[in-house]
């Protein structure tokens, strides 16, 4: 050995490479799985949007490009419908999807608070056809005593 510490037999190390060593203890690792991570790949690369192709075809070949009712109408006319008084329905002439023209009876209203109501009116009617009676009886009966009070003046003046 020289005074530097270094073996005369062997080439000195140059400077900046750096040796290392193993460890005494290696620690074991597990076997490299890269088969089943390519078969996990390939599944997902392949099965997935093959999936999604086919979820695609069968709404593409099962909805949207045909109409499908109930009662085979793709769209209904509404119309509101009201009377010109109110009341309660007594029956009802037309049933739903017939066919009505114009001016045709829908259905009736009950009468009877009408009939009330027109007879409520006619004995108001008749109430003051009477009073308006009484009125001219009463205008006559001060006329003839106005014509009596006159005539009584008219003798006594005499």
């Amino acid at each position: 050995m020289s005074a530097d510490g270094a073996n005369p037999n062997t080439e000195p190390a140059p400077r900046n490479v750096v040796e290392m060593k193993l460890p005494d203890n290696p620690v074991p690792r597990a076997p490299e799985e890269k088969p089943r991570k390519n078969r996990r790949r390939f599944l997902i690369m392949a099965i997935v949007p093959a999936l999604l192709l086919a979820g695609g075809g069968y709404f593409w070949l099962a909805g949207g490009r045909y109409a499908s009712t109930d009662n085979a109408y793709v769209q209904q006319d509404r119309v509101t419908i009201t009377a010109d008084v109110s009341g309660r329905i007594v029956t009802v002439e037309a049933r739903e999807n017939d066919h009505v023209a114009a001016g045709a009876v829908l259905f009736r209203i009950d009468p009877e608070p009408y009939r009330i109501a027109l007879a409520g009116a006619e004995a108001a009617l008749a109430s003051a056809r009477l009073q308006v009676e009484q009125l001219r009886a009463a205008y006559e009966q001060a006329i003839a005593q106005e014509t009596a009070a006159r005539d009584d003046v008219a003798f006594r003046q005499k």
